[in-house]
């Protein structure tokens, strides 16, 4: 089962107020301009470093070089999870490449 992340993005009433408050701000600013809808919570977060690569004696590694997770034999985690740090542009190209690469090491 995979993990849930929960970003709890309307879980606090006070933050929920200051968002639809920024909101109509935002309209009254726009003018008749902009149509407001529904509001939809979501993100554009690019999750890294859950299960990261590591160096062999480094203790933050979860995964080796190769995509192994250390310590539990048949098991690689190749997704974004194993960049230790995120790039400084949007990861797709990086997981993209890391995918291809790392399928050489399963099959």
């Amino acid at each position: 089962m995979p993990p849930r992340i929960e970003h709890r993005y309307d879980s606090e009433p006070a933050d929920v107020a200051d968002l639809q408050q920024g909101a109509e701000l935002a309209h009254e600013i726009a003018g008749g301009t902009t149509a407001v809808g529904q509001p939809a919570w979501s993100t554009s977060q690019h999750l890294c470093g859950s299960a990261a690569m590591g160096a062999d004696g480094d203790p933050r590694g979860v995964v080796d070089v190769r995509c192994r997770v250390r310590g539990i034999q048949n098991l690689w985690v190749i997704d974004g999870s194993i960049l230790p740090e995120i790039t400084s542009r949007g990861p797709h190209a990086t997981i993209v490449m890391l995918g291809h690469r790392a399928a050489e090491f399963v099959a």
